[in-house]
């Protein structure tokens, strides 16, 4: 019985699972815009957030921390230049999870991974900074 047993196997072995995960988080920070399974993304999403946060601290430790989950130098320095200073001022919510449509074969949800944009929301502080 799995009583208690967190986590989702996705009907792969370890290491399947582990490069799986390891591809979808590059592919999202690469593109900042995937298609996937809602099972997938659920798995994802909290792990993207955690590596963000550890790029947030800009030293040699998190980036090099960073580089061993992720294996790739390209994209560890696009998430601790880009995306670190783009989510300083706040501090969880970086990636939206939209539901797009039940796939035809096995009626499964696909959702759309995003990571959110901030431009918005400081054009809109300005705005409210000009009308008082």
């Amino acid at each position: 019985m799995r009583h208690l047993m967190a986590g989702k196997k996705l009907n792969r072995n370890s290491h399947h699972r582990k490069s799986l995960v390891k591809n979808l988080i590059q592919e999202l920070v690469m593109h900042e815009t995937i298609e996937t399974t809602e099972t997938k993304a659920k798995l994802i999403i909290p792990k993207v957030e955690k590596i963000i946060n550890k790029a947030k601290t800009q030293d040699v430790h998190s980036k090099r921390q960073i580089i061993a989950i992720l294996f790739d130098d390209t994209i560890a320095k696009k998430i601790t230049d880009d995306l670190a200073k783009r989510y300083e001022k706040i501090k969880n919510g970086y990636v939206k999870m939209l539901r797009l449509k039940r796939r035809r074969g096995d009626n499964t949800m696909i959702v759309r991974l995003q990571l959110q944009k901030i431009e918005n929301q400081e054009k809109k502080d300005k705005k409210e900074e000009g009308v008082n």
